[in-house]
């Protein structure tokens, strides 16, 4: 009976979280081609929701798994943050429910720049 009582409890606590979508790498141009760039880490908010009310949700951005698991550390200007590494960083996105925040979701994405069409077309012709 146990057992059974268990599975029941640990059953509806799986299908309790909400579903939250991944969100798509995100790419720059490195206009200065030094491997670092500003992101705006918002962009990927509607791939975040997957169409769940922007009200009763919110966003946060970590540069840990642990931080965004435990909700701690969030990057403070997501829609202006410089990458930390040069050329490629993964980052972590928390997508917590207002109303119950023990329903929550955590997305790891990448953050990378590349270098403009001109300097690939000068490095050829050298």
């Amino acid at each position: 009976m146990k057992t059974l009582l268990f599975i029941l409890i640990f059953s509806s606590a799986l299908y309790a979280q909400p579903s939250f979508s991944t969100s798509e790498d995100i790419t720059v141009q490195d206009t200065d081609y030094n491997g670092f760039a500003s992101f705006d880490l918002t962009e990927n908010t509607a791939e975040l929701l997957d169409g769940l009310n922007p009200d009763s949700h919110k966003i946060t951005y970590h540069l840990t798994f642990n931080d965004a698991d435990k909700n701690q550390n969030p990057i403070m200007k997501p829609k202006e943050y410089t990458n930390r590494t040069r050329y490629s960083q993964e980052l972590y996105a928390r997508v917590t429910s207002i109303n119950n925040p023990s329903y929550y979701s955590v997305d790891l994405f990448t953050i990378q720049t590349h270098n403009s069409p001109e300097l690939n077309i000068q490095a050829r012709r050298q």
